[in-house]
């Protein structure tokens, strides 16, 4: 017999932002494990998805009972909101932030528990939101619930704000049976500080999403370097142009026949300030975000795709990595985190971490030779290590935790 589950996630379709997607593909895989989902989240449009919205998800119908509610932004809800955390403190730190948003999440959220039997709530972060109205709905109808944690507000540094934020993640999970982390090392920090049992369950890739017909070079006959989605002020790819540079000026490489693209970056301007000075500068574009079937694409027509990261952002793995996996294309990484994406790498056998200029130059030279002499560079991934991080399988891994007592 199915049991259900009620998934409270502010981020899910036609949103394209990358939390996204562990929602959506936790309510699309977890029937196969005995759960029906009914998911509550936020009413998406083109307006107030920050560019994000997405109308190729819009147009494809829900897969389980999805209530959008309404986000009220207009002047006189500011003004309400403003003389609310005037009178209560917190402002956007405080978990019920914004405050009527999160009312009208809870009633909605509400309406279902008195509706029908749930048998169980799983409730993710960001926002804190999310997991107030869990715990809320867990202390008056005792129903138990599973606090996840795509990230950590104290993951990457800590400060007043920040530790009021801990604070209430403490009290708020008191309630919750389970919680679940996306990497090791934000596990750890969770155990530090609560009593209920920690697990980890990987962000992953969809293999329906990835059947496509799309090879490399469809999408143009250049060396592509791809990056897709944000780019933080603390990831900072300038080695990867010092590497070209170095190559151009041996003579090793074209400059012309490279392409190097950060799709949907946030600020053009911090991709341009990273490569000034550099002479691949030219070659350095930032296109537009790709809905996400033709980002898909995309990164499968790559020759190399490329994703940075760093040691400082505290144990998170950039969601992308896995879609990355699921490419099928080589991925190089820089200057490596030292942690769960190094690792991973190796595990999969899908790319490598490399950090010094003259080490990725050494790299990207024997892609760019095996690029013209075959047309594409060759991708020798372990495709059973890469299977281990596929949505459906981290599905039944959350099956699991909701049938623990």
């Amino acid at each position: 017999m199915q049991k259900c589950v009620l998934m409270i996630s502010e981020a899910y379709y036609p949103s394209n932002f990358s939390g996204v997607h562990r929602s959506a593909a936790n309510a699309k895989y977890l029937p196969h494990f005995g759960w029906t989902p009914v998911v509550v989240c936020k009413q998406f449009s083109s307006e107030n998805s920050d560019g994000t919205y997405d109308p190729q998800l819009a147009a494809l119908p829900d897969i389980c009972e999805v209530i959008r509610v309404r986000d009220t932004q207009n002047r006189f809800v500011k003004k309400a909101e403003r003389m609310f955390w005037r009178v209560f403190g917190g402002g956007n730190y405080d978990y019920r932030y914004p405050y009527l948003f999160y009312q009208k999440m809870k009633w909605a959220s509400e309406q279902i528990v008195k509706k029908q039997k749930i048998d169980a709530i799983w409730a993710t972060f960001v926002p804190g939101l999310d997991h107030k109205i869990a715990d809320h709905l867990s202390r008056k109808y005792a129903i138990p619930w599973v606090a996840d944690f795509r990230d950590l507000p104290d993951q990457s540094y800590m400060n007043r704000n920040i530790r009021y934020v801990v604070k209430q993640e403490i009290e708020t999970c008191s309630t919750a049976k389970a919680i679940v982390a996306t990497t090791d090392e934000l596990a750890e920090k969770l155990r530090a500080r609560h009593k209920a049992p920690v697990y980890t369950i990987f962000n992953g890739f969809d293999p329906d999403e990835f059947k496509t017909d799309t090879k490399p070079g469809d999408y143009g006959d250049k060396f592509t370097i791809n990056h897709f989605g944000i780019l933080y002020e603390y990831r900072n790819p300038s080695n990867l142009f010092a590497a070209i540079d170095r190559l151009s000026q041996q003579n090793k490489i074209k400059m012309n026949d490279i392409h190097i693209n950060f799709y949907g970056a946030d600020s053009k301007k911090m991709v341009n300030g990273f490569a000034r000075g550099y002479c691949c500068a030219s070659q350095v574009q930032t296109p537009d975000r790709l809905p996400y079937p033709k980002m898909v694409e995309y990164q499968k027509s790559s020759q190399i795709l490329l994703i940075v990261t760093s040691p400082s952002q505290g144990g998170a793995i950039p969601a992308k990595l896995y879609g990355y996996l699921a490419s099928g294309r080589p991925i190089l990484n820089i200057p490596g985190d030292g942690a769960g994406t190094d690792c991973i790498l190796r595990q999969t056998k899908a790319g490598v971490s490399l950090s010094k200029p003259e080490e990725i130059a050494d790299w990207l030279e024997r892609a760019y030779k095996n690029w013209k002499q075959t047309g594409i560079v060759e991708f020798s991934g372990d495709e059973s290590e890469i299977q281990k991080y596929s949505r459906k399988t981290q599905a039944g891994q959350l099956a699991e935790i909701l049938e623990k007592r």
